[in-house]
């Protein structure tokens, strides 16, 4: 078969489709999009500085008594407050337990004896069968018993304590993050063991300037940004002192256990002015290019028209903007990455 008939009804085809596209007065079906509303608030002015997750609780746990590592838990160990995190070898100790232990029986049996003697010379010094100095040497006697007793006893206790030091256990909840020794080795007192972080129990810290000490409070919310993501998370706690060569104070924010890893790179928005009434949109009817920045906002005739912008402050979830916005201006915040100015649209509803 000629390949130029093979072909010819394809080409029809194609010349048709183009056709049926450019008819006059065709137009696209409506976009859907959402909206939410440009709206004036107090924003303040701030700075974006590094941040980092950290835990409340990281600690390097030493040893209180010296000894030879007999046990120390893996790396990656999930502990909960009280679990063992290393033992140290515990023979001699029990042994001088052991010889604490009998030295307080021997006493107590000759306390015992000597108590019994003071009540027997009692009697016989009252009936004047016996002088009154014999009477006060036994007592005497006794007395030092009772004294050598109570020092065997503490001294009973002093091992036992050493002895439950053997096995050193977490603090708090905790992760085994490294060792710092290994089964076999001697340690001394105040010897590192191992590394333990509280994962659990997260915050953000962030070094900010001093000057920014006089806008932020504690349970103020800050913005929190991960790459594109935006959070908002409380002031735990400001510490007022600054630092002499940074000029910095630090600011801890509360977070949830569960978002993200210690050692999390953030920024955090800080406040470094008073706040000011201004217009603001939400951030996500931002359209970003490498060159510009625009809205689309809806007209009276549900068709998108495209407004350039600056941004300024931001406040959570909103953010300053410069450029012909009004209060109350329907603006897409979905469906908007492809809108094409002009274009009609389809309002599903005001984001949630």
């Amino acid at each position: 078969m000629n390949g130029s008939k093979m072909l010819a009804p394809v080409f029809g085809l194609i010349l048709l489709s183009a056709s049926v596209q450019a008819q006059p007065g065709q137009q696209p079906p409506p976009a859907p999009v959402r909206v939410d509303l440009a709206k004036e608030m107090e924003i303040a002015p701030v700075i974006d500085l590094p941040a980092t997750v950290i835990s409340r609780n990281d600690s390097q746990v030493a040893t209180e008594i010296a000894g030879r590592i007999t046990w120390i838990a893996e790396v990656g160990t999930e502990l909960k407050e009280g679990d063992v995190v290393a033992r140290l070898d515990d023979a001699f100790l029990k042994l001088e337990l052991s010889n604490a232990q009998a030295t307080v029986k021997r006493l107590e049996a000759r306390h015992a004896f000597e108590n019994r003697q003071v009540g027997r010379f009692e009697e016989l010094a009252a009936s004047n069968s016996t002088p009154a100095q014999r009477v006060d040497e036994i007592r005497m006697t006794r007395d030092v018993t009772a004294q050598e007793l109570a020092s065997a006893r503490l001294e009973a206790q002093r091992i036992e304590l050493q002895l439950a030091r053997t096995a050193i256990r977490a603090p708090f909840p905790a992760r085994v993050v490294s060792r710092a020794t290994q089964i076999g080795e001697y340690a001394s007192v105040g010897s590192e063991i191992a590394r333990l972080v509280d994962t659990q129990h997260l915050e953000i810290r962030v070094q900010a300037p001093i000057a920014t000490n006089q806008f932020v409070t504690e349970n103020m919310k800050l913005v929190v940004k991960d790459n594109g993501d935006y959070s908002e998370f409380p002031i735990r706690t400001i510490v007022p002192v600054g630092d002499e060569i940074s000029r910095t104070i630090e600011i801890r924010l509360s977070v949830p256990e569960d978002k993200w890893v210690i050692g999390t790179a953030l920024r955090i928005s800080v406040p470094n002015a008073t706040p000011r009434q201004t217009l603001a949109v939400p951030r996500d009817a931002l359209i970003l290019r490498r060159d510009d920045v625009y809205v689309f906002r809806i007209d009276d005739e549900n068709k998108a028209e495209r407004i350039g912008v600056r941004t300024g402050a931001a406040s959570g979830s909103y953010i300053e903007v410069f450029g012909p916005i009004a209060k109350g201006d329907n603006l897409v915040v979905r469906g908007g990455e492809r809108l094409q100015a002009g274009r009609a649209v389809s309002v599903l509803g005001e984001s949630s």
